[in-house]
C-alpha cells in the first residue's frame, strides 16, 4: 500500500515481507532540495557541460557513421585515424564528462555544508 499526499512532500509506504510488516515514511521537500545548490554558480557550468556532451556525442557518431557508410574509402589511413579518434573521443565523453559533472556538484555540496549558517556556531 502506498499513500502519497497531493503536495508530494511525504509518502507512507507499507511493505509486507514474509510475516512482518514495515512502514516507511519518506519526507521530501522540493524547495529544500533545490536550495542545496547555488544555481547561479552551478547553472552555467551545467549548461556548458550539457552542450559539450550533446555536440560531442552527435558529432562523433556522425563521423563514425560517415566512415562506416563510405566503404570505398573505409580502408584509407586517414579515415581509419578519424574513426579511431572519434571512437576514443566518444568513450571519453560518455565516461568522463558525467563523472566530472558529478564531482563538481558534490564538491559544491561539501563546501556549502562546511560553511555554518549565520547565527550558528560550530
Amino acid at each position: 500500500m502506498q499513500t502519497v499526499p497531493e503536495n508530494n512532500s511525504s509518502a507512507v509506504v507499507s511493505v509486507n515481507s514474509d510475516d512482518e510488516e514495515y512502514e516507511y515514511v519518506y519526507d521530501y521537500d522540493l524547495s529544500e532540495s533545490l536550495s542545496l545548490f547555488d544555481w547561479a554558480e552551478l547553472g552555467p557550468s551545467l549548461a556548458v557541460y550539457s552542450v559539450t556532451f550533446a555536440l560531442g556525442v552527435v558529432g562523433n557518431l556522425l563521423i563514425l557513421a560517415a566512415v562506416a557508410r563510405h566503404t570505398h574509402v573505409k580502408s584509407s589511413p586517414v579515415n581509419v585515424f578519424l574513426a579511431s579518434l572519434a571512437s576514443a573521443d566518444l568513450m571519453l565523453i560518455l565516461t568522463c564528462l558525467p563523472l566530472k559533472v558529478r564531482e563538481g556538484t558534490l564538491a559544491q555540496l561539501k563546501v556549502r555544508s562546511a560553511i555554518p549558517e549565520p547565527g550558528k556556531t560550530l
